[in-house]
């Protein structure tokens, strides 16, 4: 007989059993304390599952879950073959007794939401495999019937395909180390020899993707409308990744040198399956170096080779990063540092009780001699990381933080302390000669979680923050103090959260210094804990707000309304979005959308009281194509506004036509863009505006620039005669013409982790800097040089502005474009401060709507970035040209992006896609991305230019998987409101961390789960920290224990294939049984297993693969074995290169206990990404 076991990493429930369920019911229930339970007032989270006669969920209940304290309840129904075909939206009942609601059924809930399908619905094929063929969301406009579903098919390649077959020849390069490929011939895969795979989403755009008969992807196939776009992956013989052919090269008939080079990646690979060397289109070549435990430890790219530079990274015997810098070559050649590597033999530096060098001005604790490179090397030392115990000259550790006992650094005399945990992280500015730091202390609670930091900044000065959590983890207050220098004025500002029972957050307040404290937002939410009002602007006592915000959702729940655009009724702004509904309108611009993209959106200011709409058309790909901005009250609507952009098969942009109301013509639209746009693959390098108007793009038609890493250097048309880049590929300098011989001059101060410190701008005489430190933003304005003044800090709701004493609070649209900004009068009145209307790539409108602020020095608009003087807006990673559409630096993740330009900005998706960081687009309505067949093309083998700020796996530290060691995010605008909202403190706002707290905000486990998994954080205790741009960040824990077991919410799709085998003997092979993607839930897919153990006899688990894609996978009765590299993640961490469980694998476990004093022991299973960990052992 089988036993189940199952480990929640995290909270211990404690389980009791309530008088009102049901006991002539199988039931599970479970609580989880959101409070101590001793408390008089108790807050919690009970959920009880009802089990049928066969164990099938029968219905969930989650108990007193509302904010009236109803129980909210999801039926469970399965067709007459035993299948789940419908997921049913939840109903509110108002008795909260957690008895089985009989009464609830599809009618009730159709009747609740009113329509006649409150729930989703897949039509699963007639067969064993019970694939899914078609998907329908809940709504009228979505269901099974409309045409508007997600469907799926399941085929083989066909002659018409004409799916391209590239041919190469590998061979073994002994003087480098390396494989090489090279193109030979292009034939076409014969017929019925591909897996086919094809998606058409709600407004039947249709992805395909083609794999051979090893699972490898050779096509992913996109169609604009017009053409198809095809993205190859081509493997050499040892199935390593090869190249990536973009939709630009695919067309070509013959892969030339400069078609390669200028528009494809290219891979190269050593005997250990590791890429040695690649190279991105219109990018010099990258080379990486590893250690013996197959660490990366040294990458160079094209600018650094000019120099014989190389980035270094040393470890300790943990793996954890406790170094970076860049050092000179130890040859002229990455077999020359590989070669040096290898006799360094484990390549672990190790702590030091005294100090054993002095780089750059900076003490070292640590050897240096024990790994590579060698110490008189190194030529510009930018990170140093401590752990375990704080180093010499730290700051005093306190006792106390707002009441909580600080964990002790003395591991021999406490039970809890910080070993494993990072306690210090050093950051040097990036300049060779810049030899000043930035010090970041982390201290934490007797529980493991991030309480405090201490950091002092570059100049002298400090920020320390204090947070007070509650039992469950979430802030309860922070405090901030800061000093620009040592000898300034301490500033301090205190910040208090309160929560319902459930913790959704209430009220936010804000306070400085000694000022009368300001209530942020007082929140209320509808019964299924959507947002429906915020207040902002009140103070205590007050009864009336400055702003009441009201929100509107549809039945998907995606954004309807902010207020109302037709009704402003006092309000300042409103809002409206439409998707599957827009106005019939003149212009005929008013195409339905039913995939989550936007149709239209109306808004009206108080400015002007004018009604505006925005008219939006896409192409296939959902970039857009036209954008067009007109009043729709008045008596013959005219396009006011309009973009009209056109691509390349790359999504670069090939023609753009603007036109609107000018400063020199402000009643009448007039068209003064017409831009052509020339490539050299995807670098642009010429613009020739027919129009020769300066009031968009100023012309010139000047020849473009750039450097060995793609960036941009020279752009005459603006003026900009010369860039210079760091080593981060971020402009340090960047000169400007004036006329007569004059110039302009920008100068930026950054961190080695990426985050920019300063600005100096110089025009003639006048010289402005401002400093960027932590949450604090300075400047000077005079014509002489003084010390900058405190401009403003920002809050959850706006900024608040410390020259004028008063909190300015903000209207964002759906991109988090800044529309209004607004402050209280002497008489609490509201008064508009800024108003912005955009172009839908971010050009301002010209119509008079905008006024002076009081805050000149602010200059926060597009996606909440910050306008620069060269007009450009600064992404932390990128720099964008809204009047050209495009970035001006190629994507550091742009081969994860490989169909498309890495210049575009955003996908071209500028309607329903945030930029994040300048590294990638976040789809807002994100479930309704196009499904992926595809996971990542390859299985294994790549590494990409990534390192760890990682701990051992012990009992109080969780991981975090940075971009890399010296490009970590940077999220100090990031409210510590939005991030109480969801009880997540201080979460990443970029990729992964995105994931999280849009996942856990939104009540997407789905993406809150993967998330948490693609950032390699291990499930242990009730919360820890990590160190992220120099930061502690903590994860509110009831989200994590709750997200983790809810994390596989909504997959949707199957297909089978098998990976292959490593062996027999008791552990059998590894097999796919099927890919998992949205549409499916985590109690279907633990039954699922469950019942394939069952009846098969043998093992079953939910792993992420090496590819990416989430899957259920076999093998034999007495487990599972794998390839190497072919599972991704174990238990949260990197799995070494060894088939099967480690070592490691099995330490991780026997941490643990199963009952009482049983220890879990070895286990052959496999984990769910991040999070619940289901095993099944015999």
């Amino acid at each position: 007989m089988k036993k189940i076991l199952i480990i929640v990493l995290g909270l211990i429930f404690n389980y009791s059993i309530s008088q009102n369920l049901t006991s002539t019911e199988n039931y599970v229930y479970k609580k989880t304390h959101l409070s101590d339970p001793s408390d008089p007032v108790q807050k919690q989270l009970e959920t009880v599952q009802y089990l049928d006669g066969l164990g099938r969920l029968k219905q969930i209940i989650s108990i007193k879950s509302t904010p009236t304290g109803q129980d909210l309840v999801i039926p469970v129904v399965y067709d007459q073959f035993g299948r789940k075909t419908k997921d049913y939206l939840p109903i509110p009942v108002s008795t909260s007794n957690a008895a089985i609601q009989n009464s609830v059924s599809e009618s009730t809930i159709n009747s609740y939401y009113g329509v006649t399908n409150a729930f989703s619905e897949k039509e699963l094929e007639s067969s064993p495999l019970s694939r899914i063929f078609q998907s329908a969301s809940p709504g009228e406009d979505w269901k099974m019937s409309s045409g508007h579903t997600v469907k799926y098919g399941y085929d083989a390649n066909s002659i018409t395909d004409q799916v391209k077959k590239y041919q190469i020849t590998t061979t073994w390069d002994s003087a480098n180390q390396m494989y090489t490929s090279s193109p030979s011939q292009i034939i076409y895969y014969e017929e019925n020899s591909l897996y086919k795979f094809t998606i058409k989403d709600e407004d039947n755009n249709e992805k395909i993707v083609f794999k051979d008969l090893y699972g490898h992807i050779v096509l992913i196939r996109r169609n604009d409308g017009t053409n198809n776009l095809d993205t190859y992956y081509v493997y050499d013989k040892y199935d390593q990744l090869t190249y990536v052919i973009p939709p630009l090269a695919s067309v070509e008939s013959v892969l030339s040198q400069a078609i390669l080079d200028n528009l494809c990646y290219q891979y190269r690979f050593d005997n250990k399956k590791r890429a040695v060397e690649k190279k991105f289109p219109g990018k010099g070549w990258e080379y990486m170096v590893y250690d013996k435990q197959d660490r990366l430890v040294a990458i160079q790219d094209a600018n650094l080779k000019i120099q014989n530079r190389w980035l270094y990274t040393k470890y300790d015997q943990f793996s954890r990063v406790i170094m970076t810098g860049i050092c000179m070559g130890m040859g002229t050649n990455r077999i020359d540092e590989h070669d040096y590597v290898n006799t360094k033999g484990n390549n672990n530096e190790s702590r030091s009780s005294f100090v054993t060098i002095n780089y750059s001005g900076m003490d070292v604790y640590y050897s240096v001699t024990q790994g590579y490179p060698q110490y008189d090397k190194v030529y510009n030392f930018l990170s140093l990381n401590y752990y375990d115990t704080y180093p010499e000259g730290s700051p005093v550790i306190p006792t106390q933080v707002l009441g909580q006992n600080v964990m002790s650094q003395d591991a021999q005399n406490s039970n809890m302390s910080t070993k494993t945990l990072p306690t210090a992280n050093y950051i040097k500015n990036t300049e060779a000669n810049d030899f000043r730091w930035t010090k970041h202390y982390f201290y934490y609670d007797t529980k493991g979680r991030a309480i405090s930091t201490h950091s002092i900044n570059y100049l002298g000065g400090y920020t320390k923050t204090e947070t007070k959590l509650d039992f469950s983890g979430i802030a309860l207050q922070n405090n901030t103090y800061h000093k620009r220098l040592i000898t300034d004025v301490e500033k301090v500002i205190t910040e208090t959260f309160t929560y319902d029972n459930q913790n959704r957050l209430l009220t936010h307040k804000h306070k400085v210094d000694n000022n009368p404290e300001e209530i942020l937002s007082q929140n209320t939410y509808n019964e299924l804990s959507q947002l429906i009002s915020k207040k902002v602007g009140s103070t205590v006592g007050s009864a009336n707000p400055l702003q009441t915000i009201d929100y509107a959702y549809n039945i998907r729940g995606w954004l309807t309304k902010i207020n109302d655009p037709v009704n402003l009724n006092g309000k300042l702004f409103g809002y409206q979005l439409r998707y599957q509904n827009p106005e019939p309108n003149q212009l005929g611009i008013d195409e339905a959308k039913y995939n989550g993209n936007i149709s239209e959106v109306d808004w009206k200011m108080a400015t002007d009281g004018i009604l505006k709409r925005y008219s939006y058309k896409y192409d296939r790909l959902n970039r857009l194509v036209h954008g067009i901005s007109f009043q729709p009250q008045a008596t013959i609507p005219n396009d006011d506004y309009f973009e009209y952009p056109e691509y390349d098969r790359n999504g670069n942009i090939v023609s753009l036509i603007r036109g609107g109301k000018t400063a020199a013509s402000p009643v009448t639209t007039t068209t003064f863009d017409e831009l052509r746009y020339s490539y050299e693959g995807n670098r642009l390098v010429k613009i020739v505006d027919s129009q020769n108007n300066t009031s968009g793009y100023p012309g010139g038609g000047n020849l473009i620039t750039y450097d060995g890493n793609g960036n941009m250097t020279s752009m005459m048309d603006k003026r900009i005669k010369e860039i210079s880049y760091n080593f981060l590929n971020l402009p340090s300098s960047i000169t400007l013409l004036e006329g007569s011989g004059k110039s302009q001059k920008v100068q930026n101060i950054y961190q080695s982790d990426g985050t920019r410190l300063s600005k100096k701008y110089t025009k003639g005489t006048t010289i402005i800097t401002t400093d960027y430190l932590d949450n604090f933003q300075y400047e000077n304005s005079t014509l002489q040089p003084t010390a900058p003044d405190l401009k403003f800090a920002s809050t959850a709701e706006g900024y608040y502005s410390f020259e004028n004493n008063k909190y300015i609070y903000q209207y964002k649209d759906q991109v988090g474009n800044v529309r209004i900004s607004f402050y209280k009068d002497a008489n609490g009145n509201p008064v508009i401060d800024n108003a912005t209307d955009f172009y839908p790539f971010g050009l301002e409108h010209h119509d008079g709507a905008a006024s002076i602020s009081i805050t000149p020095s602010y200059k926060y608009k597009y996606q909440g970035q910050e306008l620069q003087e060269t007009g450009f807006y600064s992404f932390k990673w990128r720099n964008y040209m809204p009047d050209v559409g495009r970035f001006f630096n190629v994507d550091p993740l742009s081969e994860i992006y490989a169909y498309q330009s890495h210049y575009n900005f955003s996908e071209n998706r500028v309607i329903d896609a945030l930029e994040i960081e300048g590294l990638e687009a976040e789809i807002i309505n994100k479930e309704n991305e196009w499904a992926s067949f595809e996971g990542r093309p390859y299985d294994g083998g790549l590494e990409s230019i990534t390192t760890y700020t990682d701990g051992t796996k012990e009992a109080n530290i969780k991981t975090v998987e940075l971009e890399s060691s010296y490009k970590t995010p940077n999220d100090s605008g990031f409210g510590w409101g939005d991030a109480a909202r969801v009880g997540v403190s201080f979460v990443p706002f970029v990729g992964s961390g995105l994931d999280i707290y849009e996942g856990a905000r939104d009540g997407n486990w789905l993406q809150f789960g993967f998330g948490i998994g693609g950032m390699a954080l291990d499930i242990v205790t009730l919360g820890s920290g990590s160190i992220v741009k120099g930061g502690v960040k903590t994860i509110g824990t009831h989200l994590v224990e709750e997200g983790m077991e809810k994390a596989t919410k909504e997959l949707a799709k199957n297909a089978s294939k098998e990976i292959g085998s490593s062996g027999g003997g008791e552990i059998l092979s590894m097999n796919v049984e099927r890919i998992i993607s949205h549409g499916e839930k985590i109690d279907d897919l633990t039954n699922e297993i469950k019942g394939m153990t069952w009846l098969t006899g043998n093992e079953h688990a939910i792993v992420r693969l090496a590819s990416g894609e989430k899957a259920i996978i076999s093998g034999g009765s007495g487990g599972i074995s794998f390839r190497p590299k072919q599972i991704k993640t174990l238990f949260g961490h990197t799995h070494p290169t060894s088939a099967g469980p480690s070592s490691a694998d099995f330490n991780f476990l026997r941490k643990y206990e199963f009952s009482g004093s049983k220890k879990l022991g070895q286990s052959r299973q496999y984990i769910l990404h991040g999070g619940e960990t289901t095993l099944i052992r015999p």
